[in-house]
This record gives C-alpha cells, structure tokens and sequence, in this order.
C-alpha cells in the first residue's frame, strides 16, 4: 500500500483496492505549477483525493495549493471520517491572506463516493451513471457561501477523474487501459490548455 500519492508532478501507485495516477503541468514557460494534487488513505480500505488550483499561476498560486493540500493530508490523518465540509471550511481559514486557491476533496470506499468542492474544479466518472454532484462557486480562502457533500455508488472497475480547469471540456473520461500514468500522459498532451496550469487525477477501482 503507498502511503500517500500527488505533488505538483506526476505519481502513480495504489493505495487501499484503488489504482491512482496523476499529474500537474505547469503553464508553458513557467518552472512552477499553481495546481497541485494529493492521495491519501482514509481508513484502512478508503481513499482521499484533493485537487487545489490556486488563483493565477506561480510561486504565490504554487504556495496556496500546496499548503491547502498539506492541511488537507494532516486533517484526514487525524480523522479519516471528518465531515468533507469540515476540511474545506479549515483550508479556507487557513488561506485567508493568500491568493485563494479553488479546492476539490473527494473521499472514495468500497461503500461509495463522497465528494464537497468550491471553485472550478471537476470530476468526471465512466461508466456515467449519474452525476457525481458539483462544486460551488467561491474561491477558498476568499470567499464562498456555502458547501455541502455530495455521495454516490461505486461499482468495482468504476473510474474517477478529477481535474482542473486547465483541462479542456473537450477530455471525455473512458476506461482507461493497464497503465493509468500512460492514459492520464496522453489525456493532458490531448487536452491540456497552453494558456493555464493542468492537473488530471485519475482513479480506478481495481477488479482484482
């Protein structure tokens, strides 16, 4: 089991039953990513996921990201069944002062699908059976007037992605072949705007 997955790069590895690849791509030109990503266990067969997109691009978009997800990952080890609420309402106090970032925490268990989010980031499931809920409009750190989670099924062989707005809408989830790090390579060189930082997470729950 991987104790944790995600940065500002590119991971993959498997934590509880759940296969887990992504990465982040910084806006041509610039060293520094402003979207960063996180995996987590939660419990002994669960998973937590965060996608943070800080506002603009950068050193100070790459400082509210990251320490969003830091929080995060200490908040989850502490409680793996803290309220999803309850971790976006802390990064939010916590980032007052920065630039704000937008911030997706999705909690992923044999039993389910739960996920709570501000700002634009998405998740994306296959097969589609229902919508997985949405985030709401505000930026963390700044403002926001509300949250709530959203639950759903989770089969075996169910696909989640989670991705920034740096991801074109033109990027339509499918069932991805043996590698997830190959498939979310070849989603972000397809799909990934010029103009903005890009981060895919990719999850699947392994049918074996």
């Amino acid at each position: 089991m991987s104790e944790r997955l995600g940065s500002d790069a590119s991971a993959a590895g498997r934590i509880a039953r759940f296969e887990i690849a992504g990465a982040a791509r910084a806006l041509r030109g610039l060293a520094c990513c402003g979207d960063a990503w996180a995996a987590m266990p939660a419990g002994a067969a669960g998973v937590v996921l965060a996608v943070a997109d800080g506002v603009g691009h950068g050193d100070a978009a790459h400082a509210a990201s990251t320490r969003a997800l830091a929080l995060v990952r200490t908040l989850i080890a502490e409680d793996p069944l803290r309220a999803l609420t309850d971790v976006i309402a802390r990064c939010h106090a916590a980032a007052m002062g920065s630039v704000g970032l937008a911030l997706l925490v999705v909690r992923v268990a044999p039993s389910g699908v739960e996920l709570c989010g501000v700002g634009n980031v998405e998740v994306r499931s296959w097969p589609a059976r229902e919508s997985r809920g949405v985030s709401y409009a505000g930026t963390v750190g700044y403002r926001y007037r509300t949250t709530r989670a959203f639950s759903s099924k989770l089969e075996r062989g169910d696909v989640l992605a989670l991705s920034t707005d740096g991801v074109r809408s033109t990027f339509e989830l499918s069932r991805p072949g043996p590698s997830l790090s190959t498939y979310v390579a070849s989603a972000l060189d397809a799909h990934a705007r010029d103009n903005d930082d890009a981060t895919l997470v990719v999850l699947r729950d392994a049918e074996d």
